[in-house]
This record gives C-alpha cells, sequence and structure tokens, in this order.
C-alpha cells in the first residue's frame, strides 16, 4: 500500500491501477517511424575524353527495384546490388559533353549530372589532292567530314576562289592559267584551332614539242630516236602509230621518246613522212606537232654510172668494147662489154 497525501487528504491508490494508467497513456501515444530515403554515393561523373566506367553506390532505406531515366548516347549502366557502373563511351566532339539522368528506387528519383571532357578535334576528306583545269570557271565541290560545329577557310592561294556551304562542302572555282607550266598551291581550313590542309594543282596550257621537228635517212635506212616533251598525262600514246614495209614510228611516253626506223629503199626519189605527234586534250581539242622524216632516193645506178665513167677516162677509153649504149642513160647492165655483181664490184 502507498500512502498519497493531497490537499492534506491521504488517499490510497492501488499499484495495480497506476500501472494500467501507465500503459493505457501509452498506447494513446502514436509510434514515430524513419522516413524513406535515398542518396547516391556520388552526385557528378567526370570521365576524360576517352570515356571510362565508374561505380556509383546507391544509399538509403528506399525499397524496391533500382532503375533510371532514358540514358543519353554513349552511356550504359549495370546494376548489381546497390552498385551501379556508369560506362560512357568516348566523346566524338571537341566539346565538352554534359547530360543528367535520375535513379529511381521506391518512388524517389535522384539526379546524377555526368560530364565528359572534350574530345579532338577531326577534320578530313576523301579528296586531300585537287587538281584543276588551267581554264577560268572550272568548279570543283569537295565534301569535308567533321566533328566541329563551324570550319572556315584560313587560307588560299590567289588564283582560285573558294568558299564553304553550311553542310560542309568546300566550293573551289579556278581562275585562268595562261602559262605552259602548271602550278601548285594549297587551302588550308580550320576548325576549333586545328588546321587541314588540301593541296590544290592547276594544269597549264596544254602543249606537246618535239625535240625536232624534222630527221632524214639515207637510203639504206636506219634507226633514230628523238625526245618530246608534254604536260598532261597520256598513256594512249604508248604503242607504235605508223608501220608499213617502208617505215616504223614508235612512242614511248614513258621514255618520252620517238623512234623511228626506215628500211633500206629501192625508190628513185626522195621520200617524205609527216607524221603527227599529239593527244586529244581534255577539252576535246587536239594538240599535235608534225615530225617530218625524209629518206634519201636509191642512187645505186647513178653511183655505178659515175665510177664507170671515172674507170672509163682513167683509162682513157682504151680497150674498151665500143658500143652505142655506153655511157648512155640507159642502165648499166646495158653497156656492153660491162659485167658487174653489184655496184661494188665491177669487172670488164
Amino acid at each position: 500500500m502507498i500512502c498519497m497525501r493531497c490537499n492534506s487528504n491521504t488517499q490510497t491508490v492501488n499499484v495495480f491501477g497506476l500501472f494500467v494508467i501507465l500503459l493505457t497513456m501509452i498506447s494513446c501515444t502514436s509510434v514515430k517511424e524513419d522516413p524513406i530515403s535515398m542518396t547516391l554515393s556520388e552526385t557528378k561523373l567526370t570521365y576524360a575524353k576517352d570515356g571510362g566506367s565508374k561505380i556509383v553506390n546507391v544509399l538509403g532505406n528506399a525499397e524496391g527495384e533500382i532503375t533510371w531515366s532514358e540514358l543519353p548516347g554513349g552511356i550504359e549502366i549495370v546494376k548489381d546490388g546497390n552498385d551501379l557502373t556508369i560506362t560512357a563511351a568516348s566523346n566524338p566532339t571537341p566539346y565538352e559533353w554534359e547530360k543528367e539522368i535520375f535513379i529511381i528506387r521506391g518512388g524517389i528519383s535522384v539526379p546524377l549530372l555526368i560530364k565528359k571532357k572534350a574530345g579532338d578535334v577531326h577534320i578530313d576528306t576523301d579528296e586531300k589532292e585537287l587538281e584543276l583545269s588551267n581554264r577560268a570557271g572550272s568548279k570543283y565541290s569537295i565534301p569535308i567530314k567533321t566533328n566541329a560545329k563551324e570550319i572556315t577557310i584560313k587560307e588560299k592561294v590567289s588564283w582560285v576562289e573558294a568558299s564553304l556551304s553550311k553542310d560542309n562542302i568546300l566550293f573551289i572555282t579556278s581562275t585562268d592559267n595562261p602559262s605552259k607550266e602548271e602550278r601548285s598551291g594549297k587551302i588550308v581550313l580550320m576548325a576549333e584551332g586545328k588546321d587541314f590542309e588540301i593541296s590544290i594543282t592547276q594544269l597549264g596550257v596544254p602543249y606537246i614539242e618535239l625535240s625536232v621537228s624534222e630527221i632524214t635517212f639515207p637510203m639504206e635506212g636506219g634507226e633514230k630516236k628523238i625526245r618530246f616533251k608534254m604536260n598532261r598525262s597520256m598513256e594512249a600514246l604508248e604503242g607504235t602509230i605508223r608501220k608499213n614495209d617502208e617505215i616504223s614510228v614508235h612512242v614511248s611516253f614513258k621514255e618520252s621518246t620517238i623512234i623511228v626506223k626506215t628500211a633500206r629503199t629501192f625508190r628513185k626519189k626522195e621520200m617524205i613522212w609527216d607524221i603527227p605527234i599529239g593527244f586529244v586534250d581534255e577539252y576535246g581539242e587536239t594538240k599535235n606537232q608534225i615530225l617530218r622524216v625524209k629518206q634519201a632516193p636509191d642512187t645505186r645506178e647513178e653511183d655505178l654510172k659515175k665510177i664507170l665513167e671515172e674507170f672509163y677516162y682513167a683509162m682513157d677509153g682504151k680497150h674498151w668494147k665500143n658500143n652505142t649504149n655506153w655511157l648512155s642513160n640507159k642502165s648499166p647492165d646495158e653497156w656492153y662489154g660491162i659485167i658487174y655483181d653489184d655496184w661494188n664490184e665491177l669487172s670488164v
């Protein structure tokens, strides 16, 4: 029994009753629980330009499956329990890359910022060397491949006009080259501080030149070689361009030579051949030089007569048979009393 004094009156309170009261008070008091939460071990991931993988831990008392918002291109996530392995591909652009995704669990979403450092600048084209016509107004276009947002023309030669379209097409227009000699230069493009060169060559006026314009062969024939030069690559010139029983002409483009051969002639007059050496240029115009080939006539009979005359007069005409054909304009084989095997061997 416990005695309590109140207002000077003593009241007796049963211990059991007090215990019941306390239990009732406790049961009427609400139970407080910890709030649901979720955090990430990292809220920002920064990757090098070549990309890589990083692990993020999902923390907190939130329950349920871990999911995430739609991923941008080049980002992959592999889940292993509460660990997320986040892999970023290399940055194909020369600019810093930044995207935000959300990790979701138990109705809670937490942002995660992903950054990639700027990649290398790439600028290229399928045509790094360009050959231009010698005439003004010839137009060319070259697609430029780059990961930069903007390309500019940093440098160019004065004899071309050049411009860039919005879709990175380089347009080139040639001016006139009045010289026979080709000229060369370059166009320099720039993207994000990186230079890219395109070599350009402009042809000269089409021409072909022969080292000599005329060659002469004796009646015995023979072989002669002359040289030529030209400012066009014409493989079609390679080969034999004239051939018969009397003459052949062979052109070697690789060696820049012309080989002319003539056979022994029996003609009584001088032979003349005019051989065109040339090509059809890119404009459809023929560029020719004429090579004149001459061959002396067969003078064997005249030479024989001359020898016989000198022989006759050297002997003062003595001991020679006299006939009307002797020393005439007739062929020496009709000169009575003269026997010969050929014009070098004579017998009387």
